[in-house]
């Protein structure tokens, strides 16, 4: 199965502070299918944070996850 950890979009986190705050699992990823605060993609996620530390995503109807089931 495809996982952040092999893709060309995602790198593991390797500053001290990143690793002890984030996790030594953690990282981030550069795809352009994820959209800040604009319209989301079909096969995209959109994300957002409020000044009241709220935060949320939406996804559209074609973006896959690895936590999908039947």
């Amino acid at each position: 199965m495809k996982r952040c950890k092999t893709c060309k979009h995602w790198k593991r986190y390797k500053d001290d502070f990143d690793i002890v705050y984030h996790g030594k699992h953690a990282g981030k990823c550069d795809s352009e299918k994820w959209i800040e605060n604009d319209k989301c993609p079909v096969d995209g996620v959109r994300y957002w944070d409020h000044e009241d530390y709220s935060a949320g995503f939406e996804t559209g109807e074609d973006f896959g996850c690895v936590h999908w089931h039947e």
